[in-house]
C-alpha cells in the first residue's frame, strides 16, 4: 500500500515530537523552537511525523533551514509532496529565489539546488544568517530582476493613482469650500436686503 504524505505548519502540539526529532538530527533545539511557527510538518496520512523543516521569506527570497527526517527513505518518499508545498509557499510569498545553507537534502539537492555563485551571495538577506554554517545553496524560481521591474512598476501605478485620487479629493474640498462661500455670501446678500428693507421702513413711518 502506497503511503501518502501531508504537510502543514507547526503548532504547539508539534513540539515535543519536534524536539524529539531535532535532538536526534543534532539542531539546534533551543533556536528552532523559537522558530517554531516557521516549520512546516511533513507527517503521513495516519498522522505519524515524519520531518519538518524551516521556511521564511524575505522580499524576493525565501530560506530553507532546519531540514529533519527520521530517515533518508522518509526524506525520499515525501519528495513530491514537500515540494508541492514548498511552491504554493514560494507563490504567496513572492518568493523568486531560495536559499540554503551546508549540502541540501535529498529533497533539495534533485530539484536543482546548486553552490550560490559570489555575484548571487551579494542577493542574500542579512537576517538569513539564521541558517547556520557552511557553503550557501540556491534555486532560482523566477527571474528576480524582472520581479523587481515590475514591482516597480505597480508601485509607480499606485502612486500615480494616489496622486491623481489626491487631486481629486483636493478639487472636491475646493468645490465645497467656494460652494460654502457662496451659500455664506447668499445669506450675507439676503440679510443686508432685508435689513435695508427694515431700515427703509422704520424711516418712512410718521
Amino acid at each position: 500500500m502506497e503511503i501518502r504524505y501531508q504537510l502543514r505548519r507547526a503548532t504547539l502540539d508539534d513540539l515535543t515530537p519536534l524536539k524529539a526529532l531535532w535532538e536526534v538530527a543534532r539542531q539546534p533545539v533551543t533556536e528552532w523552537e523559537k522558530r517554531l511557527t516557521q516549520f512546516q510538518i511533513v507527517e503521513r496520512s495516519d498522522g505519524i511525523l515524519c520531518g519538518a523543516f524551516g521556511f521564511r521569506a524575505a522580499g524576493f527570497h525565501g530560506l530553507l533551514f532546519g531540514e529533519a527526517f527520521h530517515s533518508r527513505q522518509q526524506a525520499v518518499d515525501s519528495q513530491a509532496a514537500v515540494w508541492e508545498r514548498l511552491e504554493a509557499l514560494c507563490r504567496t510569498q513572492g518568493v523568486a529565489r531560495l536559499w540554503l545553507r551546508g549540502e541540501p537534502g535529498p529533497v533539495w539537492h534533485e530539484r536543482g539546488f546548486r553552490p550560490a555563485e559570489n555575484h548571487e551571495l551579494k542577493r542574500l538577506p542579512p537576517d538569513f544568517a539564521v541558517a547556520g554554517r557552511g557553503p550557501w545553496w540556491t534555486l532560482v524560481l523566477r527571474d528576480e530582476d524582472l520581479l523587481d521591474e515590475a514591482l516597480k512598476r505597480e508601485m509607480a501605478q499606485y502612486q500615480a493613482e494616489q496622486q491623481a485620487r489626491q487631486r481629486q479629493v483636493q478639487r472636491s474640498a475646493n468645490a465645497l469650500k467656494a460652494l460654502a462661500l457662496l451659500i455664506a455670501f447668499g445669506l450675507f446678500a439676503a440679510a443686508m436686503v432685508l435689513l435695508f428693507m427694515l431700515t427703509g421702513r422704520r424711516q418712512r413711518k410718521p
